[in-house]
């Protein structure tokens, strides 16, 4: 049986399919990517095919992750295969919709605090490292620090200042 040859629909010339790179575009982002798909010889035409759109999608949306950091589907899905749960059993464990870890594992971009929370809750080595990264920071902030009397001010002071109400002059009526 031979198959059907496609014609470009911008000049008529032969659509074969081939690796070429298309242009992917994630939240204003534009990316460049290595992906087989139908090309024009002629004019240099392209496209995904339809029911290869989703694989390609998740594609993108991966490289945006990469670049900002953000672990990618590919990655999450091992995480929750190690701890040895399901989709739903994952979700409790985060503390998050079932519909949550499901979008994350079909391309949809997680926001950076549940990529964190992924890490911390899944990644000891991470954790730990976060847990002294905190605790130094915590440390730190504790510390006692030096004021001057002339920063502080007496309550009644700071409250007449924050509610808008002038101030009287002392032994005027006026302000």
């Amino acid at each position: 049986m031979q198959e059907d040859t496609l014609s470009c629909p911008l000049c008529g010339g032969a659509i074969s399919r081939r690796t070429a790179v298309f242009s992917g575009e994630f939240r204003g982002e534009k990316y460049a990517i290595e992906a087989k798909g139908l090309v024009c010889a002629k004019c240099q035409f392209s496209a995904i095919p339809g029911p290869e759109m989703p694989a390609f999608n998740v594609r993108v949306a991966d490289i945006y992750r990469r670049s900002r950091g953000l672990l990618t589907s590919g990655e999450i899905r091992p995480f929750r295969a190690a701890l040895g749960m399901s989709q739903s059993q994952f979700a409790r464990f985060l503390k998050v919709g079932d519909a949550s870890v499901k979008r994350w594992e079909s391309g949809q971009v997680q926001e950076e605090a549940m990529d964190e929370l992924i890490r911390l809750k899944c990644d000891p080595d991470y954790a730990m490292r976060a847990a002294h990264t905190s605790n130094r920071i915590v440390k730190q902030a504790a510390k006692p620090r030096t004021v001057r009397q002339a920063e502080i001010r007496p309550r009644r002071d700071r409250e007449r200042e924050d509610s808008g109400v002038p101030r009287l002059k002392q032994g005027s009526e006026k302000p």
